[in-house]
């Protein structure tokens, strides 16, 4: 940067420069970090329904009030409750025990 500064005029105004500069990249960076954290939830948000439907899927044997119930509609606390109620050890059964913390920390 510096030997090309070397070839601007000696009547050059390098504030204007900076700051121009200044502003472009804090620009991108606010938006770069948009994007990507807009992708990180969607892929967080999509994997946690992914897992909500396969537990929903097994814990509809044992509360029949899930069937015929899409997930979106299934409250996270109702779904937590089953679990908690239903399989307090989840070790021996198939259950994923979701959370959509988990998958955000993950992603």
């Amino acid at each position: 940067i510096i030997s090309f500064g070397s070839y601007n005029p000696p009547k050059k105004n390098c504030v204007k420069d900076v700051l121009i500069i200044t502003v472009a990249n804090a620009f991108t960076a606010i938006y770069a970090c948009a994007v990507i954290f807009s992708i990180l939830g969607f892929k967080a948000v999509h994997l946690f329904d992914k897992c909500m439907e396969h537990d929903v899927g097994i814990l509809v044997t044992v509360y029949p009030e899930f069937q015929n119930r899409k997930v979106e509609d299934i409250p996270y606390e109702e779904y937590r409750s089953a679990m908690d109620g239903a399989f307090k050890n989840h070790e021996h059964t198939p259950l994923k025990n979701c959370s959509l913390v988990k998958e955000l920390d993950d992603s």
